[in-house]
């Protein structure tokens, strides 16, 4: 019998297989999806009918099963080429997208200011790795592959088999029938076989890969939730105490901040490339500066700056 489960097909030999029954698992991914069959062989009346039409039911039983499993893999791997197609794409244009934001948002910018904070870039960037690990999980572009694989190794089996069936009942005489019949059954036995290898080996792939993705996803996240630590941020105004009432800080698009003095420290700062606006009035004039900040996963950063 034939077992499918999330999207590969397994060969599985129960009792229920032998009897020409088949058993059908539905993946929640797509209900609607029947699954791939056994090959209903049913006993053959070699006492009561022709050799000749015991040997031509017994071809048919295996090339439609042999045709059953093409026409699965044809239908299968159309969702997941478009699943692997939407994908990739919205990656590689996310990732161009990060590339292009600092570029962009310079150019838009306005009296040395940036038009776009710099973390939308890493944004971008972590949806298009999103994209890629979705893609995995789902097995679409390994799938899509696979499938297309074991559909051509089943049909080069197919075509093989029919040209030795037939050359055998070519070369065939009245006196060498019962040999004649049980080569042709051994290597009908010899063609199941290896049809069913075909989706053994396809089904071990799918679940190496889905062991893999697993693992990757899990050393992803425990690598996400390093990078996502919340850090601190120091900063240093060298002529902070000159000004008339405190100065001001600004972290990218953020919330303006009133400090007193020559330093600030600020907590809870994502870990990141950060723009920091100082700002304030010296004699009753404004003044202001801004730098770049590198914060790290989990640390602190110092900027220094003078108002100016």
């Amino acid at each position: 019998m034939i077992v499918h489960t999330a999207g590969t097909a397994t060969p599985f030999v129960g009792d229920q297989a032998s009897k020409g029954e088949t058993m059908r698992i539905r993946s929640p991914l797509d209900p609607g999806r029947r699954d791939i069959q056994a090959a209903k062989i049913d006993l053959l009346a070699w006492a009561t009918e022709g050799q000749e039409e015991v040997l031509g039911k017994l071809f048919g039983s295996l090339t439609k099963k042999a045709q059953d499993t093409i026409t699965w893999y044809q239908q299968s791997r159309r969702p997941k080429k478009r699943g692997a197609i939407c994908l990739r794409v919205g990656a590689i244009l996310l990732a161009a997208a990060a590339g292009f934001l600092p570029l962009v948002s310079q150019m838009l910018g306005r009296d040395g200011a940036l038009a776009l904070a710099p973390a939308w870039a890493t944004v971008a960037v972590g949806l298009a790795a999103t994209l890629l690990v979705l893609d995995r999980f789902f097995g679409c572009t390994s799938a899509w592959i696979r499938y297309i694989k074991a559909e051509l190794a089943i049909q080069h089996l197919l075509e093989q088999f029919q040209l030795d069936w037939q050359a055998e009942l070519a070369a065939g005489d009245a006196q060498a029938a019962r040999k004649r019949a049980q080569k042709l059954l051994e290597r009908a036995k010899a063609f199941l076989g290896q049809v069913n290898q075909v989706v053994q080996e396809e089904t071990n792939a799918w679940i190496e890969e889905f062991r893999s993705t697993l693992k990757q996803i899990d050393e992803l996240m425990k690598t996400q939730e390093v990078a996502s630590a919340a850090a601190g941020l120091n900063i240093e105004v060298t002529n902070g105490g000159e000004c008339d009432a405190g100065w001001t800080v600004t972290v990218d698009d953020g919330v303006e901040r009133p400090y007193h003095g020559k330093t600030a420290g600020l907590r809870g700062v994502a870990p990141g490339i950060h723009a920091v606006h100082v700002a304030g009035t010296i004699k009753g004039g404004k003044r202001q500066a801004e730098v770049t900040a590198a914060v790290p996963a989990g640390g602190v950063a110092t900027v220094q700056v003078t108002l100016c």
